[in-house]
């Protein structure tokens, strides 16, 4: 049982006027919908819910909006911390040169050192937050709704070749492809190389986070 697909019977149901005798599902609606409300992990139960029950979702859309945007600043402010750590940790090797403590040698190493990983973390550091970061939220979350299923075997993930079934090779089995840089860049009404080049570590994390509360 694909128990995603049960979030379809939370949908209002279509009326039925024949008699039957049809019983206790084995599952009702409001099984399923108990079962949400014991999910601990907010970012989990709303990801959920937007992928695989959209109309339920329209309810708490600003909620899990809200949930992503909070974990967004809290990474910004985790690189912003990282930065300030790496300036300080060269500004220390400098002053030690400076100031002749220890030998030379392992002073020009460390500031080197230093230096290095300033310039490491200044490169993974993201844009000043802005507008363009509930575009990203709201693009990664239609990604995920999305099937992008695997042109080549249509989502199943195996191609028939006379008697045999094989791993299909464009998708390497996963039934989908991955969403293209021109296409995100597109969901967020950026180019294509301003996006490689500001925008995708922020774009992959976000889903990436998304991604594994789905999973979850």
């Amino acid at each position: 049982m694909n128990v995603r697909k049960l979030l379809a019977r939370l949908n209002p149901a279509a009326a039925r006027y024949e008699v039957h005798h049809g019983g206790v599902p084995e599952l009702t609606p409001q099984d399923i919908a108990g079962a949400l409300g014991m999910i601990d992990d907010r970012l989990a139960r709303e990801v959920f819910c937007t992928v695989w029950w959209p109309d339920g979702a329209q309810l708490n859309r600003v909620e899990v909006d809200r949930i992503v945007r909070e974990a967004q600043l809290r990474e910004w402010m985790r690189l912003r911390r990282e930065l300030e750590a790496a300036k300080l940790a060269q500004h220390v090797a400098q002053d030690d040169i400076d100031g002749t403590y220890g030998t030379r040698a392992s002073q020009r190493q460390a500031l080197q050192r230093a230096t290095d990983e300033l310039e490491t973390v200044k490169a993974r550091q993201w844009p000043a937050v802005g507008p363009i970061y509930r575009a990203v939220r709201q693009a990664v979350l239609v990604e995920l709704a999305t099937p992008n299923l695997c042109p080549h075997c249509e989502g199943r993930g195996e191609i028939r070749i006379g008697e045999r079934l094989i791993t299909c090779q464009p998708c390497d089995g996963h039934g989908r492809v991955p969403v293209s840089d021109r296409k995100r860049a597109l969901m967020i009404e950026r180019d294509e190389a301003g996006y490689r080049r500001v925008w995708r570590p922020v774009y992959e994390w976000t889903l990436a986070l998304c991604a594994n509360a789905l999973a979850d």
